[in-house]
């Protein structure tokens, strides 16, 4: 599976919980979780695009991007914004799309790297 095809997928679930998220945490940690979501699938698309150092600083920025989430997630899991099964459920998503990045990143460092 694609990373931008598993991230779709993600987005998909992530639509699904957002609504249930309890008002005080929607319109602060939720509103922020979409709209890193969205940042992110805008970094893919330039991404797969890009070539050489560019190509590197999306993907990186990407990444960075990610971990956010996890940590805000993680955030609205323990302040009970959300169920633990669809926290482990977005986590499981967010852990498979962020070692796509990981090798993604890899393999442009190789392939920038002078030889």
């Amino acid at each position: 599976m694609s990373i931008i095809h598993g991230f779709i997928e993600l987005y998909k679930v992530w639509q699904k919980i957002f609504p249930h998220f309890p008002t005080t945490s929607r319109h602060t940690l939720g509103y922020r979780i979409d709209n890193l979501l969205v940042e992110i699938a805008e970094l893919l698309f330039l991404a797969q695009f890009a070539t050489g150092n560019l190509k590197l600083s999306l993907v990186e920025k990407t990444s960075q991007k990610l971990d956010t989430i996890k940590f805000l997630l993680r955030l609205a899991w323990e302040v009970e914004s959300m169920e633990e099964k669809k926290y482990i459920i977005l986590s499981e998503y967010l852990q498979n799309i962020g070692k796509q990045l990981g090798g993604w990143i890899k393999y442009i460092r190789k392939e920038n790297s002078p030889r």
